[in-house]
């Protein structure tokens, strides 16, 4: 398994990127509350393995993904906090997490948008909905 190299943190409108840690998740848990959205464990997500975006010391938002170099990729959780909404940092993290993809050589990502907003913002972003008809909706993008 190719090892992951973080490049240094970059801000953006005050806020850094950095890789998550263990503690990050109860945080971004704390945010899925404030904003009524369920965070979904995805089986092998120990430890969780994501991008943060953090303001000062604060965590104000995050995507959760379980992906090995040359496989395929689940995108478990995007998550950012309501004052920090239409500003810029899903954007961000998804700008990020994509880059991240292409440097693994990841094929193909899979997620599944828990409401149309969420469906929106993925087709914004190049997913598109998966018409195999098997299980829960999904969306993917192939890179």
């Amino acid at each position: 398994m190719q090892k992951y190299k973080a490049p240094k943190p970059e801000e953006k409108h005050g806020v850094a990127l950095r890789e998550m840690r263990f503690d990050d998740y109860t945080k971004l848990n704390k945010i899925c509350n404030q904003v009524n959205q369920e965070m979904i464990r995805v089986p092998g997500f120990e430890p969780p393995t994501g991008i943060v975006a953090v303001s000062g010391k604060d965590v104000v938002g995050g995507l959760v993904y379980k992906a090995e170099a040359g496989e395929d990729a689940v995108l478990d959780s995007i998550i950012v906090a309501k004052d920090w909404q239409g500003k810029g940092v899903g954007a961000q993290l998804m700008g990020a997490f994509l880059k991240r993809m292409a440097e693994l050589d990841v094929q193909e990502i899979r997620t599944r948008p828990r409401n149309r907003d969420a469906a929106k913002y993925f087709e914004s972003h190049g997913f598109a909905h998966d018409e195999s008809g098997k299980g829960l909706p999904k969306m993917v993008r192939r890179l």
